[in-house]
């Protein structure tokens, strides 16, 4: 089997293996058809859903459009690279998705019931 020059390119970002390269290849196939990041993103699901109404605007959870296998994959690139990346252990983490950041702790009940 030849190695695919797009691959081994994917493979260059941290927390992404061959597999994850590969699919990542397979879903995106040509990232030229995108116009910018902001269309990836959706494309993938990741962008955040508008709730407008009258003057508010409010951005909530991601669309969840797009292929679920390929946003379950990089959320375990994202985990990975956080867990062994010397980068992403520093604490700099700018730019980087507030839910692998921050994941969100458990509800606690205040209050009577």
């Amino acid at each position: 089997m030849e190695a695919n020059p797009h691959i081994a390119r994917v493979m260059t970002i941290p927390g992404v293996g061959r597999k994850t390269a590969e699919m990542i290849v397979a879903y995106i196939d040509d990232p030229h058809r995108f116009k910018n990041t902001r269309q990836l993103s959706s494309y993938i699901g990741l962008t955040p859903k508008q709730h407008q109404s009258g003057e508010t605007d409010r951005n909530g959870k991601i669309s969840k459009h797009g292929p679920k296998l390929l946003r379950s994959a990089l959320l375990q690139c994202a985990w990975s690279s956080l867990r062994y990346n010397p980068w992403s252990k520093s604490g700099d983490r700018t730019g980087w998705p507030r839910a692998v950041t921050r994941p969100k702790l458990p509800q606690t009940r205040t209050g009577t019931h």
